[in-house]
């Protein structure tokens, strides 16, 4: 029996695939029979979806329905409507609406790619597999149980409520048994692990050995080229750039993915050489390097994330303390203004 839970870890990333792709491309919608739909709501239907009374309804998803959201806006924005009549507060939820569908769509799509690097670096046994696959299964067991919920909600109304809910708990049932077989085939060959020491000494801080002596004259000289290279940056780059977001937005966002592409692309040759072995393929080889662009992205995003949160804690324990020290000096019972009055 517990060859095949062995197994279910190379099933979960095309499960969590299936179910990502669906969420992108198609959304399904429960409604109690007697509730109304919002204007805005009944603006976004596109003409061949027939708004009924139904428990449940398929719409377009996040990636469909976001070309209908721009073509309204753009209809809304258009001149020929008189400047008293446009409806400002629709545009300005419209644009929000719009901006929160496509970051819904650029995580789809990332996590869409995580289910590929994680079957991926499994596979090819890499060593920091477990924790991709980790990460992809606490995502997918957190996705699982908001829609085991979200129909579990529904079964009063909805046959097709109480089908989803059991296939949603078959499912959550499924990633809890393949979470606990990851760390059960912790094989002694581990793939790619000069990744796994470069990194490490980056953390630790590690660097060469300085063998050039320092000298004023030197260190003058390098400012100089910093400072040099820093006003030809800012003038022929950074200037530019921000006047093309300013009044070209759509072209803006071009030139950024395709240089974030191009960015990508640059790490991704660079580990595929770094970790080059003769036991594995190419493409095993350039998609395994994929993954560990991922595995990176997401520990530096964790990282952030978390130095963020201290941040704000410690920001928000010395605001609370500066509040206690100011109301204590305006509390007439303790007296500390008029004794401080006295010296």
């Amino acid at each position: 029996m517990k060859q095949y839970f062995n197994f279910f870890p190379n099933i979960t990333p095309w499960i969590l695939f299936i179910f990502f792709a669906q969420l992108l491309f198609l959304d399904l919608e429960f409604r109690y029979p007697n509730s109304d739909m919002q204007p805005l709501e009944i603006l976004m239907e596109s003409e061949q979806e027939a708004v009924n009374n139904s428990s449940w309804s398929i719409r377009k998803g996040p990636l469909l329905r976001l070309n209908d959201l721009k073509n309204m806006k753009e209809e809304l924005d258009i001149s020929i409507i008189p400047q008293d009549g446009v409806p400002e507060s629709t545009i300005e939820r419209l644009s929000r609406i719009i901006f929160g569908q496509k970051l819904l769509i650029s995580f789809l799509i990332f996590l869409i790619v995580l289910c590929i690097s994680s079957y991926v670096s499994w596979i090819a046994n890499t060593w920091f597999s477990i924790t991709l696959n980790k990460t992809l299964h606490w995502i997918g067991l957190i996705f699982t149980f908001s829609h085991l919920m979200k129909s579990l909600a529904f079964v009063t109304v909805s046959s097709l409520a109480i089908f989803l809910s059991i296939y949603f708990l078959l499912q959550f049932i499924f990633l809890i048994f393949s979470y606990k077989s990851i760390n059960r085939q912790k094989k002694n060959k581990l793939t790619y692990e000069i990744l796994k020491h470069t990194s490490e000494l980056d953390e630790e801080g590690k660097k060469p050995t300085q063998t050039v002596e320092v000298r004023p004259f030197r260190m003058a000289y390098h400012f100089t080229i910093i400072i040099l290279v820093g006003l030809l940056l800012g003038n022929f780059f950074y200037i530019p750039l921000f006047l093309l977001q300013k009044h070209y937005s759509n072209e803006f966002t071009i030139l950024l993915l395709f240089m974030v592409f191009a960015l990508c692309v640059f790490y991704i040759r660079n580990y595929y050489y770094l970790s080059k072995e003769n036991i594995n393929s190419k493409w095993q080889g350039i998609l395994a390097s994929v993954s560990y662009l991922q595995y990176k992205f997401l520990k530096n995003l964790a990282m952030g994330i978390g130095a963020t949160l201290l941040l704000i804690i410690f920001v928000s324990v010395l605001f609370m303390i500066l509040v206690l020290n100011s109301d204590a000096l305006k509390n007439p019972n303790l007296g500390i203004i008029e004794k401080s009055a006295e010296f």
